[in-house]
Parts: C-alpha cells; sequence; structure tokens
C-alpha cells in the first residue's frame, strides 16, 4: 500500500502504523476502534504494518510506531503513541475532523496511490 493525502475535496483519513503483534501496536488498535466507535466518527482508517510495508512508513515520514497519521488534502497531523491518553486522541480526532469540515466514511480513499 502506498499513501496519498486526498485532495483538498476528499474526506479525510487515518493512518495507524504499527509495528506487527507489539503490545503498545495492538492497545493502539484497539483503543483507535473503541475511541471512533465511541464518539460515533465513521472514517476512513487504514492500519499499516511497518514489517510488513515498511515502504509506506517511510514514504508517510512515520518515525515511530505506533503513529496516527491523519491526512485530508495539504494537512497532515501525527499523533505518536499506543493512543492510551483517550482524552488526546479525542482532542486529536475533533481537532482535524472539525477543520476538515466533515466526517468521512471509507470507499472516497481508494485512489491513494502516493504521499506527498
Amino acid at each position: 500500500m502506498s499513501i496519498n493525502p486526498p485532495a483538498a475535496e476528499s474526506p479525510a483519513v487515518l493512518y495507524l502504523f504499527v509495528a506487527g503483534s507489539h503490545p503498545t501496536s495492538l492497545r493502539a488498535r484497539e483503543v483507535l476502534a473503541e475511541t471512533l466507535q465511541e464518539q460515533n466518527i465513521a472514517i476512513e482508517t487504514r492500519v499499516v504494518d511497518v514489517f510488513e510495508d515498511a515502504k509506506t512508513a517511510v514514504a508517510a515520514g512515520a518515525i515511530a510506531t505506533p503513529s496516527l497519521l491523519a491526512a485530508d488534502g495539504d494537512r497532515r497531523l501525527w499523533l505518536i503513541g499506543d493512543l492510551v491518553d483517550r482524552d488526546a486522541l479525542r482532542s486529536f480526532l475533533t481537532s482535524f475532523l472539525e477543520g476538515a469540515g466533515h466526517v468521512a466514511s471509507g470507499e472516497n480513499a481508494d485512489g491513494l496511490d502516493r504521499l506527498r
């Protein structure tokens, strides 16, 4: 998989970079899924395992795992860590999605093919 932030009119996309089945990566997946569900946020979410897809991680600029990249048009915001600070995660998501002007659901990000 490769990453290309969507065009400005495209919906927001979340990319969660993880390191296989490491406990912090598993926890980040769990916390993100739970938080999105609890907050009723419908957004394209892709998990990138850096062990399986190192090229995508390098192209995206991922410097640590787990880390969460929120991309929408020209905006790229990062949240680094296992996401256990749910208040920080909710604040990150709210801030990003309010700036996007909408909450997206899935299929619109399928054309992503490169990282800016």
